[in-house]
């Protein structure tokens, strides 16, 4: 899908939360994590006019069935067989699995949260210069997050690294070609492109209340 034209509504998550800071307005992030749940995701986002995150976690795919190439074609053939317009992000969360940046996703989160923090970085900006390639933005995971969902986090309930630190966020964040999250976490480098104001401009987005 990467070696095609990108639909216009569908963004990176770069482009996407800038765009959804400045308007006032959360971004919400959607499970549909076997391929049939796609329709219905895509309809609702559309129904109720509203940007959307389409996301599974890489650590999911063998639990239900399913490779980064399927969930990603079937993604985009819903996108065109129902007209979606409305702007959405199709993300991969928690993932090793690189192959998912040819295979059409436009956001993927490198989880290398068991490495020490100098080799996370390493491997992080490794997978950057790949993801730059095919138009794709990159999430990395420092910490970990706790869940009693084995299916996304298959942790054993040890709480002993559960908690990013806040002196290595800061310190990764500040890498050359790195994104900042938006200012009430740090300060914000990214860009809005003319495709996703086009792309936000043509859903007819309501205004935050």
């Amino acid at each position: 899908m990467s070696a095609q034209p990108r639909p216009s509504n569908v963004l990176t998550l770069r482009e996407a939360l800038p765009i959804a800071e400045a308007a006032g307005y959360a971004l919400g992030s959607f499970s549909p994590r076997y391929l049939a749940m796609l329709r219905p995701t895509l309809q609702a986002a559309e129904a109720a006019r509203s940007p959307i995150i389409a996301q599974i976690a890489g650590t999911e795919f063998r639990h239900y069935g399913v490779t980064p190439a399927a969930f990603a074609e079937e993604f985009y053939r819903q996108l065109v067989a129902l007209g979606i317009t409305v702007p959405v992000v199709l993300h991969l969360d928690h993932t090793k699995d690189l192959a998912a940046i040819a295979a059409g996703f436009t956001s993927v989160m490198s989880d290398a949260s068991e490495l020490p923090l100098a080799e996370n970085i390493a491997q992080t900006r490794a997978v950057v210069a790949l993801a730059r390639r095919h138009g794709v933005s990159v999430e990395a995971e420092l910490g970990r997050i706790s869940s009693t969902d084995t299916i996304e986090s298959g942790e054993s309930g040890d709480d002993a690294e559960l908690y990013t630190i806040p002196r290595r966020r800061g310190a990764s964040s500040r890498r050359p070609g790195w994104m900042r999250w938006p200012s009430r976490w740090g300060r914000r480098t990214a860009s809005i492109s003319s495709r996703s104001r086009r792309s936000i401009s043509r859903a007819s987005l309501p205004s935050a209340p």
